[in-house]
C-alpha cells in the first residue's frame, strides 16, 4: 500500500489549564487512526459477549493478540477520501480544545485540491506530512509545543494501544463449567452384585 501525504494547517485555541503537548500528541494519534484505522482485537469474553459461538471464534489460526471480529474486518477498507469535516470533528472532540479558529487541508506535493475533500488514489493510504502546521493559543497568547514531549506522549499512547492488544491476547481459554463433586469413593462396581 502506497502513501498519499496530506497537509493539515490549523490554528487552535486551547483551554487555559491544558497541556498543549498532550493535545498535540492526541491530535496526531487520532488523525493517524482516522487515516489508517487499525484492526481491533477482542478478548474471548468480549467475543462471547458479542454472541459469537465458540466454533466461530476459534475458526482459523490462533492469533497472538486476541480475536478479530470477521464482520468488522470485512468492512475495513482503505480510505478513499479525507474530509475536512471529519478532521474538524476529531480535533474538536479532543479534551482541552476550545475552538478551531482556522483549518485547511491540502496535498503535500503542491497539486491543487478541493478545500473540503481530498480523494485518495486506489491502493494508497493517507498520511500526515511534515509540512503540516498546528498553531496553538491560550486566549490570545501563542503557545509553543515541545516536539520532544509530543513524541514522548505519542509513544506512550501507541504503547498503551499495543498493551491493550496484548492483554486481549491473554484471554484465549474457555472457562470450564464448575464441576459437581460426586464423592465416588463409596461406590462399588455392580459386578460385585453378580453371582459368583
Amino acid at each position: 500500500v502506497g502513501v498519499k501525504p496530506i497537509q493539515i494547517c490549523t490554528n487552535i485555541e486551547l483551554e487555559r489549564d491544558i497541556d498543549e503537548d498532550v493535545v498535540q500528541a492526541k491530535i496526531y494519534f487520532e488523525i493517524q487512526r482516522y487515516f489508517a484505522p487499525s484492526v481491533h482485537f477482542y478478548s474471548l469474553k468480549e467475543m462471547l459477549d458479542k454472541e459469537y459461538r465458540t466454533d466461530e471464534i476459534f475458526d482459523g489460526p490462533l492469533l497472538d493478540h486476541g480475536f478479530i471480529d470477521t464482520a468488522e474486518l470485512k468492512k475495513t477498507t482503505l480510505r478513499s477520501q479525507v474530509r475536512l469535516s471529519d478532521i474538524m470533528n476529531i480535533i474538536s472532540s479532543i479534551e482541552g480544545v476550545k475552538v478551531i479558529k482556522d483549518i485547511t487541508i491540502g496535498n503535500c506535493d503542491g497539486t491543487e485540491s478541493d478545500d473540503w475533500v481530498i480523494c485518495i488514489d486506489a491502493n494508497k493510504r493517507p498520511e500526515l506530512c511534515s509540512d503540516s502546521v498546528f498553531n496553538f493559543t491560550k486566549d490570545v497568547i501563542p503557545v509553543m509545543v515541545s516536539e520532544d514531549k509530543v513524541k514522548e506522549y505519542l509513544a506512550e499512547m501507541e504503547a498503551a494501544l499495543q498493551l491493550s492488544r496484548e492483554l486481549s491476547g491473554l484471554d484465549k481459554m474457555l472457562e470450564l463449567p464448575e464441576a459437581k463433586y460426586l464423592d465416588t469413593d463409596w461406590y462399588t462396581t455392580f459386578q460385585n452384585d453378580f453371582p459368583d
